[in-house]
Order: C-alpha cells, then sequence, then structure tokens
C-alpha cells in the first residue's frame, strides 16, 4: 500500500489572496515562483496540485480580481439615490486609497504587460475593463434620465472617458508614485464630469 501525502494544510482562499497581492504589486514577469509560495506559505508542490503553474495561478488571481472589482462597481454605481453621487464616491475611493496607490489597477497592468503576448490573458483584462465601462455607462444612462446630465450628454464618449482617466492615472501612479499627478487627474476628470 503506497503512503498517502499528507493532506494540505492551508487556507486556499489566503494563499489565493497572497498571490493576488504579489502579482499586482510586482507585475506577472517579475514574480517568481519561490516568491509566491513563500508569500503564500505553501509549498511548490500544493501550488501545482492546487492552482497549477504559474500561470495558471496567475490567471486564477486576475479572474478573481476582476469578479471582486466588477461586484464592487456595479454595487455602488447601482446604489440607491444619485447615479453622480455614486460615481463620485468611487472617484474618492480610487484617490485615498493608500493601501494601492501605487500598484495601480491590476487589470491595466496586466493589459499593459501581457497584451501584446499572451492573447487568453490580454481577453479576459479587456473583458473586465469592457465590463466596469459597461457599469459606468449604465449610471451615467440613469444620471442623464433624472437630469443630473444634460440631455444631449454624450454618455457613450463620457464613459469611455472615465475608464480611460481612471486606468491611465492608475497605470502612471504605479510608474510614476506621483500622487498629485493622481489627484490632479482625477480633478481634472471631476471636472468635465461636472461640465457635462
Amino acid at each position: 500500500m503506497t503512503p498517502r501525502g499528507p493532506d494540505k494544510q492551508f487556507d486556499r482562499e489566503r494563499a489565493l489572496e497572497a498571490a493576488l497581492e504579489l502579482f499586482w504589486r510586482k507585475g506577472y514577469e517579475a514574480t517568481g515562483v519561490s516568491d509566491l509560495l513563500e508569500a503564500m506559505g505553501i509549498g511548490r508542490q500544493s501550488m501545482y496540485d492546487t492552482f497549477g503553474n504559474k500561470r495558471e495561478l496567475f490567471l486564477t488571481a486576475l479572474r478573481e480580481y476582476g469578479l471582486r472589482r466588477i461586484a464592487y462597481v456595479r454595487e455602488v454605481l447601482r446604489a440607491p439615490g444619485s447615479p453622480m453621487a455614486n460615481l463620485e464616491r468611487l472617484l474618492h475611493e480610487m484617490e485615498n486609497d493608500e493601501e494601492h496607490c501605487d500598484c495601480g489597477c491590476l487589470v491595466g497592468n496586466t493589459i499593459a504587460e501581457l497584451g501584446g503576448r499572451d492573447d487568453e490573458v490580454a481577453a479576459m483584462a479587456r473583458a473586465g475593463v469592457a465590463t466596469i465601462r459597461g457599469a459606468v455607462l449604465e449610471a451615467l444612462q440613469r444620471a442623464r434620465e433624472l437630469g443630473e446630465l444634460r440631455s444631449d450628454t454624450d454618455v457613450e464618449a463620457l464613459a469611455s472617458l472615465v475608464i480611460s482617466t481612471v486606468q491611465g492615472t492608475a497605470l502612471l501612479l504605479k510608474a510614476e508614485r506621483d500622487l498629485e499627478f493622481g489627484h490632479a487627474a482625477i480633478r481634472g476628470l471631476r471636472a468635465a464630469l461636472a461640465a457635462a
């Protein structure tokens, strides 16, 4: 009779969260398997048995991040009351997220890092951005219907401006670590939204 290997004595969700944070801070290429094992607190075989190789673990982390982010954005933007106030809440939270202010957005970082080299990863990341843009567009359409925006406001263009500004700002904050630039970009976006 072949002896059984040791049971996995780790919390899968906690290990995945540690991997997600590491990929978010360092990027895919700069994160080594040994870095992941140390951060996750697990052995190599446990990682492979539970998550697969590094790429498969990254896809799982990216999917988890995307699902969480999309769910949260939808929850905030669909909350009762003013759609524009809900959008402002998201901008305020982004501007004041001190823990991740120099991390960028994992989805945007992934598009920048792997967009031209890994079609599956890029498609997953782009789908996440498109879904969040759809949630922003839905909020802007409601705001227009409620009279918070002018009736002739091009909400399609405005939704694209919101996403481009937020993603671009997050990416530049990661690269430059210039918080004042980030604040100025969000102020500019607020001014554009107020004028719409």
